[in-house]
């Protein structure tokens, strides 16, 4: 993800990774859709 200042340049590069653990069984598990979508653009 960037964000780009008024005159182009690039302000902020970001990467992030997720990891969800399922509790009872120390393990990760996959992020569920309805958790990603708010994240998503549109780009």
């Amino acid at each position: 993800m960037e964000f780009i200042g008024e005159d182009g340049k690039v302000r902020v590069r970001a990467v992030t990774q997720w990891a969800i653990v399922d509790k009872a069984a120390g393990r990760p598990i996959r992020v569920p859709a309805e958790v990603i979508a708010p994240f998503m653009g549109d780009d």
